[in-house]
């Protein structure tokens, strides 16, 4: 009888353990999920802010002319910028 009951008592201990096990995975499966869908999304918004940067940003004089009429508010010239700072410094230099 003592035998049949050890038997039995390690049966359940492996049952149990398994059906520990089992949960875990489960548990474990649903996170991976959240954390992939969130990725997935996060994946989607970085390239939707690239695509939508990269029109933003203008390359030669025509670029930056539909950039005006489109009225985006702070647009920059950088070759005038630099042109200016030369000068600047030109001036600083020869007084």
């Amino acid at each position: 009888m003592d035998k049949k009951i050890a038997g039995l008592e390690s049966s359940v201990n492996t049952q149990l353990a398994a059906k520990a096990n089992a949960d875990d995975v489960n548990k474990l499966n649903t996170d991976v999920t959240g954390v992939k869908t969130d990725l997935d999304a996060t994946k989607n918004n970085l390239q939707m802010a690239r695509s939508e940067m990269g029109t933003l940003i203008a390359r030669n004089h025509d670029e930056i002319d539909q950039l005006r009429r489109m009225g985006t508010p702070t647009i920059m010239n950088l070759r005038s910028r630099a042109r200016l700072a030369r000068r600047r410094s030109a001036r600083c230099k020869s007084s």
